[in-house]
């Protein structure tokens, strides 16, 4: 792909997201070009890279089931910017849990959903995550319906209180076979 490095320098739009999309089709060495500019040193381009594939992960999260692995990799590295760590988080968000969990990555997003330190968006998206896979093991759920249980809500910003809120509601209408 011609001057993606270039193009992730500039100020990007959603247009201008689409046509980096458009112009991964047929190409594709194009596709691992861009996921390696994630790793990037330039934060910048890192974090724009992570959202060119969040919005790639929409139309295509068959490109990224692979890379799971290292995809988690990228977000419990305390060296990974926010923005691009959020963004992650986000294309996690459209995939299928994978089987086994990880534990480490679980109980990141177990640790930060209501981690001040962390953005609210990361917050939200870690919450989303954390039901997403414990959703599969009763223990799991059981564990995880305590914490939100326990946390004061109302600390706490309303885009945090509103996936809490509704992951809460979402809770009892899980069923598992025993």
């Amino acid at each position: 792909m011609e001057n993606l490095e270039e193009r992730l320098r500039k100020s990007l739009n959603r247009k201008r997201i689409d046509l980096i999309i458009d112009s991964l089709k047929g190409e594709p060495d194009s596709f691992s070009l861009l996921y390696s500019l994630i790793d990037s040193s330039d934060s910048k381009i890192s974090w724009r890279a992570a959202w060119v594939c969040e919005k790639l992960c929409v139309s295509r999260p068959d490109y990224f089931i692979p890379l799971q692995d290292n995809m988690m990799d990228k977000v419990l590295n305390e060296d990974t910017c926010m923005g691009t760590r959020r963004q992650l988080l986000s294309i996690f968000n459209c995939l299928p849990i994978r089987s086994p969990l990880r534990v480490d990555f679980l109980n990141f997003c177990l640790d930060h959903c209501f981690d001040p330190a962390y953005p609210n968006a990361v917050q939200s998206l870690c919450l989303k995550l954390s039901f997403k896979m414990c959703r599969t093991h009763k223990d799991l759920l059981s564990e995880f319906k305590s914490i939100l249980e326990n946390t004061d809500l109302e600390l706490f910003a309303s885009s945090v209180k509103a996936v809490a809120k509704n992951t809460r509601k979402a809770i009892p209408k899980i069923k598992f076979i025993d």
